[in-house]
């Protein structure tokens, strides 16, 4: 805990270094993913990655409500229900374009 507070509170010249590194190899590990995608055929690589990840953030959105508390939605509210709703036909729609 202690050297945890000391690498987030305490930046130097080596902080910026291993953050760097770490944001490249990252992203060197995304692009490398989305091309075997895009090379088996399955799709576009990039695309199915930015819609998985959408995919994976839509049951923590919908179980926090936290997230809803600046709309001023409840969970039984027509609002909210709505929102979900025109939500999930988007995602859909747009996951079955970018397969064509």
């Amino acid at each position: 805990s202690n050297s945890l507070r000391s690498f987030v509170f305490n930046w130097n010249f080596i902080s910026y270094i291993i953050v760097a590194i770490c944001l490249t190899t990252g992203t060197l590990i995304l692009v490398w993913l989305s091309e075997i995608i895009t090379e088996r055929g399955i799709g576009n690589g990039s695309s199915i990655l930015i819609l998985v990840s959408n995919l994976a953030r839509c049951p923590g959105v919908l179980i926090n409500k936290d997230s809803f508390d600046s709309l001023d939605f409840t969970y039984q509210s027509p609002n909210y229900i709505f929102y979900i709703t025109c939500t999930l036909i988007l995602m859909l729609s747009l996951s079955s374009l970018a397969q064509e």
